[in-house]
């Protein structure tokens, strides 16, 4: 399980890509930010 922390269902996750880090509150947004990148570089390429 703990290999999958962080892993959102698919739709969770292309509804909080298309949200702008700006929408979230401050103290969040470096970590939004750290999230989404991470999820860029694991992402399978299309």
């Amino acid at each position: 399980m703990s290999d999958r922390w962080g892993v959102l269902p698919p739709k969770e996750a292309e509804a909080l890509q298309r949200r702008s880090v700006d929408e979230f509150p401050p103290r969040y947004r470096v970590w939004m930010e750290r999230y989404f990148a991470r999820v860029q570089r694991l992402a399978p390429e299309r």
